[in-house]
């Protein structure tokens, strides 16, 4: 008997009920298989970059997790959490903004100086949880990511050439004075990035509508402010004398809320497309421990042009 089969492409295949799709899969050979399910990844993940570049941007606050408002005592050694707030869409970044009064004490002798991971180590981890933990990795980290977005793109969007407006360089890259003696205002602010490969791609993002769990933001604040490690602690002091309470911190405003700007934060629509398997949400930010990475130490990832990640 001949075989009256009608050849679909992958596309029609996958327009298919789901029991007919499987009935002509079983009729493929296994190599026509491998191509078709390479055709359905590849347009699914272009399906998805494009929901994700025509959906409209929005922000929203995050609120205290068993409290009101979107601001929390800062504490050393503390734990901080927020909720996402629960309206239609996706989240794809968290925008963090602190306002800190650090006061070093005065004394002999005594010299205070900046370590290299400051502001960034004001907090020694950032959480993102859903399920799980999605995201666990030293605030640093994110001052890298904002490195990586290209050729003069320096960490917090600093201006490197032209005219800086001061107000704004103020808001978003911050200060961070140390005069002895004195309260010293830190402010400044911090991009999470959840879809870390960039802002067209999925993988990462976390549904906020509010149905089941809802995802929370965790943030550890450093137990000492004064130390030698430069991931651990944002002050270093030489010749330190014998001091009481040699600093105070204290969060004057902190406001935790999702980034305005040219990222997407919500999603109004559905995600276009099945996000399963291998889009599916990911941690994508690699967790190592809190101490300093010996020079020796390789750490490299790559993503593929379906928009994926591998770490190795």
């Amino acid at each position: 008997m001949a075989n009256t089969s009608v050849t679909l492409t992958p596309a029609q295949i996958a327009a298919l009920p789901p029991q007919e799709q499987a009935q002509h899969m079983r009729n493929l050979s296994p190599a026509q298989q491998q191509l078709v399910q390479q055709e359905n990844q590849r347009n699914l993940v272009t399906a998805n970059r494009r929901f994700m570049r025509n959906a409209i941007e929005h922000d929203a606050y995050m609120p205290v997790t068993g409290g009101s408002g979107s601001t929390a005592a800062y504490t050393a050694g503390s734990t901080l959490y927020f909720d996402f707030p629960k309206v239609p869409g996706y989240a794809t970044a968290i925008l963090i903004s602190y306002t800190l009064s650090v006061t070093p004490a005065s004394g002999t002798s005594a010299t205070y100086a900046l370590n290299a991971a400051a502001p960034w180590n004001i907090f020694n981890e950032v959480q993102v949880l859903y399920n799980g933990t999605q995201v666990r990795t030293h605030p640093y980290f994110l001052k890298v990511l904002d490195q990586l977005e290209g050729f003069m793109r320096p960490a917090q969007n600093a201006v490197l050439a032209g005219n800086a407006d001061s107000t704004i360089t103020g808001q978003i890259n911050g200060s961070n004075p140390l005069t002895v003696g004195s309260a010293n205002t830190w402010t400044g602010k911090m991009l999470l990035r959840l879809n870390a490969l960039g802002p067209d791609t999925v993988p990462g993002i976390l549904p906020i509508s509010g149905v089941g769990n809802s995802p929370q933001l965790k943030l550890t604040c450093t137990p000492n402010f004064i130390g030698q490690d430069p991931l651990l602690n944002p002050i270093s002091l030489s010749l330190a004398p014998v001091m009481q309470q040699p600093l105070q911190e204290r969060l004057v405003q902190t406001s935790y809320s999702m980034m305005a700007s040219h990222w997407i934060t919500t999603r109004p629509y559905p995600l276009r497309g099945n996000m399963s398997p291998r889009c599916n949400t990911i941690g994508i930010l690699r967790s190592l421990p809190l101490v300093p990475i010996p020079c020796s130490l390789k750490l490299s990832q790559q993503s593929s042009n379906t928009g994926m990640l591998s770490a190795s």
